[in-house]
């Protein structure tokens, strides 16, 4: 009898499959513009534009559901998975009105401190890692060619140059992995704006395995195992965003010319159609394929979207395991507006009888 009830047991165990389910919530802040999002899926943070071209800072807190304009900052761009926030603070105004951007890192509920030992007049922290270490841009008044640098900043050590393989061009410092081991980003050269990844400070430009350059590095997975990017065709001639891992080298993501984020597993990634404005907001998943979000949020019975909303804007934040992702859209009025999506893997108990007491593959590389 205990062997026969085992059985059944068994036998229903092996049959379950996994069914997906989520919810699409609009974040309460109309014209706020999300960009990253911390590993640990804590933190969403972005800026807000105002309709008198003055931006100030954002961050939203998963924990309490909680919204926070950080008004000292006029640009938010990165956070870590302490809240801690890279940006920059503007001085007469900020470049955008002739005056001047000084990078910073701030925290809710406190002032904004600059980062130190700055390299040129203006600067901009574009991402930052749990021990504080920030990445970004550092620029002349003129945003001359060789006054356009990629940087790394540490409180120890300030500003320093990040270096490149054209150093006489430019460059940016677009993210960093949680250790600070891991730096993503472009330099400009002969071939246009190449992708560049910094490990441990040294730079690779980033090739496919016939010398293919592939576009603007963009996204590194929290576990640094992964850098995704857009603009890159591979020998076959498919065009696409990319994703590199140091095993597997360069692979296309087909039908997502740009990829912002990517998971610690490198399964999925979200991005869209095209960089520019009206592009469509896009998810891509290994085994499965690139789909528009509208078609993910139905494949998955997420509920919560507004009635007109528009995928349109910028798919643009992910957490490290992929189930919490973010970016902004337009509501029904053609207005900006921000928003999260977070899907659930629920157990449910189907007629397969697939191995399902296998352990799970390893992390693709």
């Amino acid at each position: 009898m205990r062997t026969s009830r085992l059985l059944v047991f068994l036998l229903l165990a092996s049959s379950a499959a996994v069914q997906a389910a989520g919810t699409f919530t609009v974040l309460p802040a109309p014209g706020v513009r999300v960009t990253k999002m911390s590993p640990n899926g804590e933190y969403l943070v972005g800026t807000y534009f105002g309709e008198d071209g003055n931006t100030v800072g954002y961050i939203w807190r998963a924990s309490d559901q909680s919204s926070h304009v950080l008004t000292a900052m006029n640009n938010v761009i990165g956070v870590n998975n302490l809240g801690v926030v890279s940006g920059s603070v503007p001085l007469d105004g900020g470049a955008l009105f002739n005056g001047f951007d000084l990078g910073a890192t701030g925290s809710i509920g406190a002032a904004p401190s600059l980062l130190t030992a700055p390299l040129e007049t203006n600067s901009n922290g574009y991402d930052i890692a749990d021990d504080g270490t920030v990445v970004g841009l550092s620029f002349d008044v003129g945003y001359s060619q060789n006054r356009t640098k990629a940087f790394v900043w540490t409180p120890a050590q300030g500003m320093q140059v990040l270096a490149t393989n054209n150093p006489s061009s430019y460059s940016r410092a677009n993210t960093i992995s949680s250790d600070g081991r891991v730096i993503a980003g472009w330099n400009d050269n002969d071939f246009g704006r190449s992708g560049v990844i910094w490990r441990n400070r040294v730079p690779m430009d980033v090739q496919d395995e016939i010398g293919n350059r592939v576009g603007e590095a963009v996204a590194v997975s929290g576990n640094g195992r992964f850098v995704a990017g857009g603009f890159y065709t591979d020998p076959l001639g498919n065009y696409g965003a990319w994703r590199w891992s140091e095993k597997s080298g360069v692979r296309v993501i087909p039908n997502m010319e740009y990829a912002f984020a990517i998971s610690d597993d490198g399964k999925t990634a979200v991005g869209s159609s095209s960089f520019f404005e009206g592009r469509t907001a896009r998810i891509w998943r290994s085994g499965v394929g690139t789909v528009d979000l509208a078609q993910y949020l139905v494949d998955n019975a997420v509920t919560g979207v507004p009635e007109g909303f528009l995928l349109v804007g910028g798919f643009s934040a992910l957490s490290a395991d992929g189930k919490r992702m973010a970016g902004w859209g337009y509501d029904s009025n053609f207005a900006v507006q921000s928003f999260v999506i977070d899907v659930v893997e629920e157990r449910i108990l189907g007629d397969s009888f697939e191995d399902r007491f296998q352990p799970p593959p390893p992390p693709e590389e």
